[in-house]
C-alpha cells in the first residue's frame, strides 16, 4: 500500500506492518481447518441485488460463523494471544458483492487476516459508489474501523477472511496489538 493511499485511508484501516512478531506465527492453515471443521456454524446471510441495466432483483447469499471469546478462546490463543469480544469467518462466494454498509453491534473494530481468495475490502465516505475512496488488499493483517462504510465486490475465487472483534477503537486496538509486541 503506498503512503499516500494509507494515509487517505488511516480513518478506516491500519495495516499491521511490519507485522508484530507474534502475529508472524498465526498459522493460516490452522485457521482455516477450524472453519471447515465447524461448517454447521455457519450462519447465511442475503441481500437483495438488483441487477445492473435492469429491474430484476436476486438474493446474493455470504456467510458468517461467529466463535465467543469465553467459550472459543483456547482454539485461537496460542496463535493469537489477544483478549477481544471474539472471533468471526466471512466467507464470500465467487462473484458476489456485499452492498455498501456499516457494520451495527458491539464491535467497532476488526482484525482481519485474509485466508482465501484475493478481494480488496473497499472503502466509501458514504452508501453510494460514487463516494470511493479507496481499498486494501490484505497484503498483510489490519485493523479495520467497521463503523465506516466498506464493501467487498468479489471476483471468481472464494474469499474466506478471519477476524478479531473489538469493542474498542480500531486505533487503540492497533496500539494495544503493536504495543504489546513490539
Amino acid at each position: 500500500m503506498d503512503i499516500e493511499l494509507r494515509n487517505k485511508l488511516k480513518e478506516y484501516c491500519i495495516p499491521l506492518m511490519p507485522l508484530p512478531k507474534p502475529l508472524q506465527n498465526v498459522d493460516y492453515e490452522k485457521l482455516i481447518h477450524i472453519f471447515e471443521q465447524n461448517s454447521s456454524k455457519l450462519k447465511k446471510l442475503s441481500y437483495k441485488h438488483t441487477i445492473k441495466g435492469t429491474k430484476k432483483s436476486i438474493d446474493q447469499f455470504f456467510y458468517e460463523m461467529y466463535f465467543s471469546y469465553h467459550e472459543f478462546n483456547y482454539l485461537f490463543k496460542d496463535m493469537i494471544p489477544l483478549k477481544c469480544l471474539g472471533y468471526m469467518y466471512v466467507y464470500i462466494s465467487p462473484n458476489y458483492e456485499i452492498p455498501i454498509h456499516k457494520d451495527t453491534g458491539y464491535a467497532k473494530t476488526k482484525l482481519g487476516f485474509f485466508l482465501k481468495g484475493n478481494a480488496p475490502i473497499r472503502f466509501y465516505q458514504n452508501e453510494h459508489s460514487s463516494s470511493f475512496l479507496g481499498e486494501y488488499n490484505y497484503v498483510s493483517p489490519c485493523c479495520i474501523n467497521v463503523l465506516n462504510y466498506h464493501n467487498v465486490s468479489n471476483n471468481h475465487l472464494e474469499r474466506l477472511t478471519f477476524f478479531l472483534q473489538f469493542e474498542e477503537d480500531y486505533k487503540e486496538v492497533y496500539k494495544k496489538v503493536t504495543n504489546i509486541y513490539s
